[in-house]
């Protein structure tokens, strides 16, 4: 299990340290043109840029970036530092490519942490080319980012190659300013080109060990109000990489979104989604949309991919002034592949909404192997589960849910069949899919603690002790808590502790 924080090469000391002697210092760069508050050119190695001694230390309104490392292929940079810096930007940014609060190119070791960063402008943090080796390793930790985009940009972009990045306990609280700001994401990472190779090294430019963990990324204003577009969390192309324990809220778009482009090698392969908490998605206009999304074919069994694990998550929809209806937004789902494997366990999807802000809690597309255990869906007027045709005969097992609708009404659909809680408990779902028979499915009604804010299951609830075991693949829940705390696992995000 690689979700643990990595461990990273020791450093010596910093060859240079800028930062506050005896008072607080601002680099301001109004009126001074096209340039960046501080610059480090390429080759430049063990630079330490701070606030110090209790003195704050502020870089601002520069029309290109306040720290911009502006490293090669055949120049890079190492081991660059900053902390505790506040950056500000009341320009109009010239240069999309340029424009961010931090912006490194080939720096292959460092950390960026505990800085503010406001208004986002472009961009907060923008880590670009980091050396494809075993040896390339990144902190981004603890900062904030807030403050309305002016135009297309990312709270924290990771593009192009690279290699064991935390990005961790960031806070990023944004919105957008008009409808044409049409591509705005709290975190991204991805290979950036799709070619398979990036063009100026000619090096598999694929992500891997990505961790994502602990993160607050929301949008401020009503997503209907402007772009239909904005993910929250972007993991593309990602080896060995996990997206867990973050807060997500109020996207236009996907709120987590795991894709793969079907460039070989760029390919996901052994993520893991965990303990998230994802709330009120607004969705594409005319897209396939979702809370947590899976998109092409990620654990694709051709390229030797290990499946895509999305377990103890939470989704909920309560917002009703976000009308995802006719939107194709889902809980959990996927779009776009055929090739792809997930595994979904113990997660909870809770829409309290009626049409027309409903959302299907489990919806997928295609998927060559698709394995639904211990979940829970609550809907109001609609299918908790949507099985599309393109699901590989054979390639769907399904037990152990729990699917509960408010109307009574159908709860599964499988390639355009819908069925009844009795009808799945009468174990006659596939039909002649050649499927397993779907078994212990529980439809009474959840008793949640506090829904949809506290998804825990009060006592005597159905659902408890009556979850399969899946102690080969974890052994706990969204809060840490060991299962079994019963005689049986329960189904869900959380287990009951009495």
């Amino acid at each position: 299990d690689h979700r643990d924080l990595h461990s990273f090469p020791t450093r010596r000391s910093s060859d240079l340290v800028i930062q506050p002697w005896d008072g607080n210092v601002t680099i301001d760069g109004s009126g001074l043109g096209d340039y960046s508050g501080i610059t480090i050119a390429g080759g430049k190695d063990y630079i330490t840029i701070k606030a110090a001694g209790g003195y704050s230390f502020t870089v601002q309104n520069f029309n290109y970036s306040g720290i911009y490392c502006a490293a090669t292929n055949a120049d890079k940079s190492d081991y660059i530092i900053v902390d505790g810096i506040t950056f500000t930007n009341n320009n109009t940014p010239v240069n999309a490519g340029h424009s961010s609060g931090i912006r490194f190119t080939f720096v292959r070791y460092g950390s960026i942490q505990n800085n503010t960063i406001s208004p986002l402008v472009k961009g907060g943090i923008h880590i670009r080319r980091s050396n494809n080796s075993p040896t390339a390793h990144f902190t981004i930790a603890d900062n904030t980012l807030n403050g309305a985009f002016s135009s297309t940009g990312y709270g924290i972009g990771i593009l192009k190659f690279g290699t064991y990045i935390d990005i961790t306990n960031n806070t990023i609280t944004t919105s957008w300013s008009s409808d044409a700001d049409n591509f705005i994401n709290g975190i991204w990472a991805e290979d950036s080109e799709g070619t398979g190779n990036d063009t100026n090294t000619g090096q598999n430019e694929s992500l891997s060990n990505i961790v994502i963990d602990g993160n607050t990324v929301i949008t401020t204003n009503n997503p209907l109000l402007y772009s239909d577009n904005g993910v929250g969390i972007m993991v593309m192309d990602c080896h060995d990489c996990v997206v867990s324990d973050n807060e997500v809220g109020r996207w236009g778009e996907d709120g987590i979104e795991v894709d793969d482009t079907n460039i070989t090698p760029e390919n996901s392969c052994n993520v893991i989604v965990e303990r998230n908490l994802v709330h009120n998605i607004h969705g594409k206009a005319g897209g396939v949309t979702g809370f947590i999304e899976l998109a092409g074919d990620p654990g694709d069994s051709d390229d030797n991919c290990d499946p895509v694990i999305v377990r103890n998550n939470v989704v909920y929809m309560d917002d009703v002034s976000i009308d995802s209806g006719g939107r194709g937004v889902r809980g959990f789902g996927s779009h776009s592949g055929s090739r792809g494997r997930a595994y979904y366990y113990n997660n909870t999807c809770y829409n309290a909404l009626s049409s027309p802000h409903r959302i299907h809690c489990f919806k997928f597309d295609g998927f060559a192997e698709l394995i639904l255990q211990n979940n829970i869906g609550y809907m109001q007027d609609e299918t908790n589960a949507v099985i599309g045709s393109g699901i590989t005969n054979g390639g769907l097992i399904m037990d152990h849910n729990s699917w509960y609708r408010v109307d009574g009404g159908n709860v599964v659909s499988r390639s355009g069949t819908a069925y009844t809680g009795a009808e799945i408990e009468a174990n006659n779902l596939y039909g002649d899919y050649g499927e397993e028979p779907a078994v212990n499915h529980i439809h009474t009604e959840p008793l949640f603690i506090s829904a949809p804010f506290n998804l825990t299951l009060q006592s005597g609830d159905d659902r408890i002790d009556a979850g399969t075991d899946l102690s080969s693949i974890f052994t706990t829940d969204k809060d840490g808590t060991i299962r079994p705390q019963g005689s049986a696992w329960d189904i869900g995000a959380y287990e009951y502790e009495n």
